[in-house]
């Protein structure tokens, strides 16, 4: 993924920073580690693709969030296999191949079935194209995988409620009531 510790720090901080936040205008710090990840070294694939993916959240337009993932796909032999999924499921979602985009990130969610992230991601297509009963399941299991994480939670809540699961709704919410407060952010 990148050989400089340094670049590689400032990654975690970043996955830990998009981790615990809630709101996209609060991710301009998680934005500067993926950013500075990327700058120590240009050829971290990982870092590229967080901040393709932090530029959909602040609503740049589709040709930013396209341009901040290239260097990722000119050196996407470095990342590892799900993460080249990853990367690519997102430059065909940014590309409008939605339907191919959907494939590789659930097959990215697959490969990893303990990776809470891949499966949140695998949710986001058919999410923001309103197709919620496809999503369920993808936020469901990054739920369970990690109950405290708030966006995969807010997306259920929402795709659950727009689909009429009433009952599922009200079970998640009973759930979440019963955890345990989190502390920071």
């Amino acid at each position: 993924v990148t050989p400089n510790l340094t670049a590689w720090q400032h990654y975690f901080r970043g996955m830990d920073c998009y981790e615990r936040l809630i709101y996209a205008d609060s991710y301009q710090e998680c934005l500067a580690d993926f950013q500075k990840a990327a700058s120590i070294d240009p050829d971290f694939s990982l870092a590229h693709f967080q901040i393709s993916y932090l530029y959909f959240w602040q609503g740049r337009p589709r040709g930013e969030q396209r341009t901040a993932l290239e260097p990722a796909l000119r050196r996407l032999e470095r990342a590892p296999a799900r993460e080249r999924l990853r990367i690519r499921g997102w430059a065909a979602y940014l590309e409008g191949r939605d339907v191919e985009a959907k494939a590789l990130l659930g097959q990215a969610a697959e490969a990893a079935p303990d990776d809470k992230v891949g499966w949140y991601l695998a949710g986001e297509i058919p999410f923001h194209r309103d197709e919620f009963a496809e999503a369920v399941p993808f936020f469901q299991r990054a739920s369970q995988l990690e109950p405290t994480w708030v966006t995969p939670a807010q997306h259920l809540v929402y795709a659950l409620g727009s689909t009429g699961r009433l009952d599922d709704l009200r079970a998640l919410v009973k759930r979440l009531e019963a955890l345990p407060p989190k502390s920071g952010p």
